[in-house]
């Protein structure tokens, strides 16, 4: 799994060092219409998300957006103005239209670095990962899962998910089910931290809880933890160097062996950092095809027509 995680890595410092950082102007933003950022609805193949907004030519794509559950606020993270940096974007949909985007509030241009943002099921809490001091005006930290809480139209302040999961020194996508039990990536593998009495417990790795076939990273948890969507280059069929899987929980709590996810998601290059829509309609995750980093989406009608009839 280390040597899996460390090529990841590799591979996403190697196309951001060829970044430029871009930030869109309010008047160079196109006129965005209806639900899913006004983009075209994709019918069975992979079609690349938000061409010249999210997928940019020529700059690294941070991270898999997330839209909140009502579909009408998109976020992600991208490389900023300072290329050392990070940052979370949004865009809102007002009256139908959505807004240019903008950086959210407590995340600025002079930040540490934040990214990898992911709304809970029901909407109102933010997970993202971030290296802020733990304390205001402290020096940067090292890279820890954080979260904000939504105040009417506004984030709340944002504080660190808590020092027993936050044990390692970088987090990759973090996924969080509807009882707030955390999913994401490390270089020890994929982990999962419960959520008990209000706070967060020692993660404990995937392999060891649902499956140990269960090798890779950059998780996507369903809301009730039905099933699991993740990246991995250890699995068999695998059609290049990192390819998508699924897996399922059974009735008695068990899970089945990971399904490759075939070629009309998966491609030659990297597919990873998987992330379905609230509504349960798209999966849009992070893939090298044509030559260039990029966001594709398509529909997830095969979580149910992988889903195993028998579950017992």
């Amino acid at each position: 799994m280390k040597r899996a995680f460390f090529y990841l890595i590799v591979a996403v410092l190697f196309f951001a060092a060829g970044s430029k950082p871009a930030q869109e102007k309010a008047a160079d933003f196109p006129v965005l219409k209806g639900p899913y950022f006004g983009q075209l609805v994709p019918e069975d193949k992979p079609l690349l998300f938000a061409n010249g907004i999210i997928s940019l030519e020529g700059v690294m794509v941070q991270d898999t957006p997330v839209f909140s559950p009502d579909g009408k606020e998109i976020y992600w993270g991208a490389f900023s103005t300072n290329p050392n940096h990070t940052s979370i974007k949004y865009s809102k949909m007002v009256d139908g239209v959505w807004a240019s985007p903008k950086l959210i509030a407590f995340s600025s241009l002079d930040s540490y670095g934040d990214g990898c943002p992911f709304m809970m099921p029901g909407g109102g809490i933010l997970y993202f990962n971030s290296f802020s001091a733990l304390e205001k005006g402290g020096k940067s930290g090292r890279e820890r899962i954080w979260y904000a809480k939504k105040q009417g139209e506004r984030w709340g302040e944002p504080q660190s998910a808590g020092s027993d999961v936050n044990t390692t020194d970088l987090h990759w996508q973090t996924s969080v089910s509807e009882n707030r039990n955390l999913f994401f990536s490390t270089a020890q593998g994929m982990m999962r931290s419960r959520f008990v009495n209000g706070k967060h417990q020692k993660p404990e790795k995937v392999t060891r809880i649902m499956n140990s076939k269960y090798i890779g990273g950059t998780p996507f948890i369903a809301p009730d933890e039905s099933c699991l969507v993740f990246s991995s280059d250890e699995l068999p069929l695998g059609l290049g160097k990192r390819d998508l899987y699924i897996g399922y929980r059974k009735r008695d709590g068990t899970w089945t062996d990971p399904l490759h996810l075939g070629n009309s998601i998966n491609s030659p290059k990297q597919d990873l950092c998987p992330i379905v829509t609230h509504d349960g309609k798209y999966l849009f995750y992070l893939t090298w095809r044509k030559e260039r980093p990029g966001v594709c989406w398509l529909p997830a009608r095969f979580i149910e027509d992988l889903r195993p009839k028998n579950r017992n």
